[in-house]
């Protein structure tokens, strides 16, 4: 059986006296991609903010390959398996897509102390630039290594912050909408990705998303929250043939994912 990789349990969190997460529970294993979606304001952000570390939760417990972290930094987490992207792609815009890969193998090297940890190299190790570019070439970014990434298409823009965050070898990723913006086919491409990206390294996929399409092809597992509180997890076939989640959430929409 893969090994567990995330554990969550009981979480609590109120911004002040309104409660967003009530009682949330999560597990993932390596290997496994799972989904949680809900209406606007179900709290899935707060979720993913609770265990990246952005915010603490109130109450409740998380564990990442047996360590409690729930009162870890972000950064801290980063440094021993959390990866994440975002809704608006983090990149930067005004280095090409190669440098962006540069600075970020650099930054993983700075965290293992490898390399000075005053400044980044004027000029990169050949061993930087030649990972930077089998990265881009996974990514189907290897065409565009010199272009500035603030002129990219939104789509490729989504595959570098990826690519980013695979940098760090994490043993979770979060992906935090990361169909938003694309056009159809960017969608079909970005999801082989995260599914062939997870299979090859063996790594757990945490993501939200409102393309229901991309949810049920691409999750093992979907969680559904409705006002900061689970009202469904299990297999996509179990999720698509729940009542209550059809009544609150996805309506008939569900039948045709």
């Amino acid at each position: 059986m893969n090994q567990m990789i995330l554990r969550a349990e009981g979480l609590y969190k109120s911004y002040g006296s309104i409660p967003v997460l009530k009682d949330v529970t999560i597990s993932m294993r390596a290997g496994e991609t799972h989904a949680v979606i809900g209406p606007n304001g179900a709290g899935k952000t707060t979720l993913f903010k609770t265990l990246s570390g952005e915010v603490f939760p109130d109450s409740g417990w998380i564990e990442i390959d047996g360590k409690r972290v729930e009162k870890l930094a972000g950064h801290r987490r980063v440094r021993i398996g959390v990866g994440r992207t975002f809704q608006v792609a983090r990149v930067f815009s005004d280095y090409s897509v190669l440098q962006n890969l540069v600075v970020a193998i650099e930054a993983r090297a700075r965290f293992r102390k490898r390399l000075p940890t005053v400044s980044f190299r004027l000029v990169p190790l050949n061993s930087v630039v030649d990972e930077a570019r089998g990265l881009l070439e996974q990514m189907g970014l290897g065409n565009q290594q010199d272009r500035l990434a603030g002129i990219l298409a939104y789509g490729d823009r989504k595959r570098l912050e990826l690519a980013m965050s695979l940098v760090l070898n994490p043993r979770i990723l979060m992906l935090d909408e990361p169909m938003a913006g694309m056009s159809v086919a960017d969608r079909s491409a970005a999801a082989e990705t995260i599914r062939r990206v997870a299979r090859e390294r063996g790594i757990a996929v945490l993501l939200t998303e409102h393309d229901m399409g991309v949810v049920f092809s691409l999750a093992n597992r979907i969680t559904v929250l409705n006002y900061g509180e689970i009202i469904a997890s299990g297999t996509p076939d179990q999720v698509r043939t729940s009542a209550k989640v059809r009544d609150i959430y996805l309506g008939h929409e569900v039948e045709h994912a």
